[in-house]
C-alpha cells in the first residue's frame, strides 16, 4: 500500500527495514556472482540445436507467429498445443546436451547488528497494521472519535476517508452539528481541494489514468471558483467508477451494502469508510412520490430531476471530496484494476 502523505513513523520503519536488508541483499549479491562463475565453464560447452535441422527431422511445417498477439489470439492456444505434439517423439533425441558440474559456493558469514532479533521482538506490528489499514487522516485512536464519523459518513454523506486533512476533520469532529460541518466545509473549501489535488496526484493505477485528465479540469474548476461545474462533472465520475466496481447503485440495498458502523473490523474500515457516503449519494426521489425534495447530493436528482439544491456551495464540497475518497481507495487497495476503466 503507498500513502501520499507523510507520516512520522514512516522515517523510523524505513530506517529499521534498511537496517534489516541491508546484509541480506550483500549475502544475495555475492552467492549470484559465486554460482554464475562455477557454471560459466560448462555454459560454453553446451553446444545448441540448430532449429533448421529440427525442423527437418521433425518434419513440420511451422506457423508463423506473431509474438506480440499470442497472448490475445484464439487460435495461439490449439496451435501451440498441435506444435508441441507433434515434436514431442523427436525432442529427446535432439536436445543439447548439458553436463552441470558440482557446485560449491563458500556461503558468507552473515552478521547482523547488535540487538537485531529484539529490535525485531519488540516492533509493534499491530500498530504498524493498524496505520496502514486506517484513512492517513485519521487519528490512530479513531474509535474514540467514532459516533461522530459515522454520523458524518452514514446521516450527513460527508466522505471523511482521506480527505480532509486531521486539522480540518478534527474541527468537523468538534462542531457537532451537521449544519456547522456543512458551514466549515464552504469556509475551508480552498483546503480542502488542495487536499483532494494532493492526493489525487499520486493516482497509479492504471486503470484510472484515462480519467485523470478530466479530474485534473475539475480541479482546476474549483481552483477558479466553478465549483457548480465541478460537481456536475465529479458525479458521473464517481458514478461511472463504482458501476465499474459492481457496487450497490438502488436505493433499496444501498444501506445494508454501504452502511458502516461501529462492528466495522480493521480489515474493511478503509472500504467501508468510503462506501458509506454512498447510501445518501444513491438515494432517489420522484415528484410523485409524496416526499420533499433531497437536500443533500444526490446521483439519481442530479441526473434526472435536477434543482438548484443539489448544487448549493456545500454539496458541491462533498461531490469533489467523495471522487477524491472513492479513487485514493480504489488506487490505494487496488479495487477491480480490470474493470475500473471499462
Amino acid at each position: 500500500m503507498r500513502f501520499d502523505q507523510h507520516q512520522p513513523w514512516m522515517d523510523n520503519y524505513a530506517a529499521w527495514m534498511r537496517t534489516l536488508l541491508e546484509p541480506i541483499y550483500e549475502q544475495n549479491r555475492y552467492v549470484t556472482s559465486a554460482l554464475f562463475e562455477a557454471i560459466r565453464p560448462s555454459l560454453d560447452t553446451v553446444k545448441l540445436v540448430d532449429t533448421s535441422a529440427l525442423v527437418k527431422a521433425v518434419g513440420l511445417n511451422l506457423p508463423r507467429f506473431d509474438v506480440a498477439s499470442l497472448g490475445t489470439s484464439a487460435y495461439a492456444g490449439p496451435q501451440l498445443a498441435r506444435l508441441a505434439d507433434q515434436m514431442r517423439p523427436s525432442l529427446p533425441s535432439l536436445m543439447p546436451v548439458f553436463n552441470m558440474p558440482q557446485l560449491t559456493v563458500p556461503m558468507p558469514s552473515v552478521s547482523f547488528p547488535t540487538g537485531l532479533t529484539d529490535m525485531i521482538r519488540g516492533f509493534d506490528w499491530e500498530a504498524l497494521e493498524r496505520r496502514l489499514r486506517t484513512p492517513s487522516n485519521w487519528p490512530e485512536d479513531f474509535e474514540s472519535h467514532l459516533p461522530e464519523l459515522l454520523a458524518m459518513l452514514n446521516d450527513e454523506g460527508i466522505p471523511v476517508a482521506w480527505v480532509p486533512r486531521w486539522e480540518l476533520l478534527e474541527q468537523l469532529i468538534n462542531a457537532g452539528r451537521a449544519e456547522a460541518r456543512s458551514e466549515l466545509l464552504v469556509d475551508e473549501r480552498q483546503a480542502i481541494v488542495e487536499d483532494c489535488a494532493e492526493l489525487l496526484q499520486g493516482i497509479e493505477m492504471e486503470s484510472l489514468l484515462p480519467i485523470m485528465p478530466a479530474v485534473e479540469e475539475l480541479l482546476e474548476a474549483c481552483r477558479a471558483g466553478l465549483w457548480k461545474v465541478a460537481a456536475l462533472a465529479a458525479v458521473p465520475l464517481v458514478h461511472s467508477v463504482v458501476e465499474s466496481l459492481k457496487w450497490v447503485t438502488d436505493q433499496q440495498r444501498a444501506r445494508k451494502y454501504h452502511a458502516i458502523d461501529a462492528k466495522v473490523t480493521l480489515r474493511e474500515l478503509l472500504e467501508r469508510a468510503t462506501r458509506a457516503p454512498l447510501v445518501l449519494f444513491y438515494e432517489d426521489w420522484h415528484p410523485r412520490s409524496g416526499k420533499a425534495r433531497p437536500q443533500h447530493l444526490t446521483r439519481h436528482v442530479m441526473s434526472h430531476q435536477f434543482g438548484p439544491e443539489q448544487v448549493t456551495d456545500r454539496n458541491c464540497v462533498v461531490a469533489v471530496m467523495l471522487l477524491t475518497s472513492l479513487f485514493v481507495t480504489v488506487d490505494q487497495l487496488g479495487l477491480a484494476a480490470d474493470e475500473v476503466a471499462a
